[in-house]
């Protein structure tokens, strides 16, 4: 999927995700295809709390799209 610009900026230019950057990235797929993108990441310095909303709907979507229990544990503790 890609995203235009305008778009992005959109997406995150709201007060809760102004401090996230981007920063490209190479995913690998099922078939062992790498692939380039931009993921949006929290510096740690800016790391505070937790959003226990945020990662309940995380494991929600998560489990809907098949991802490895390992990952949906550790999500999971998120909203300890």
């Amino acid at each position: 999927m890609q995203l235009s610009e305008e778009k992005l900026n959109v997406l995150y230019g709201d007060e809760g995700v102004l401090d996230y950057v981007p920063e490209e990235v190479t995913a690998t797929d099922t078939k062992g295809t790498n692939l380039s993108a931009v993921s949006y990441i929290l510096p740690m310095e800016k790391l505070s709390g937790k959003n226990r909303e945020y990662a309940k709907a995380l494991v929600i979507v998560a489990r809907n799209i098949g991802l490895p229990e390992e990952y949906l544990r550790e999500i999971e503790t998120w909203d300890k």
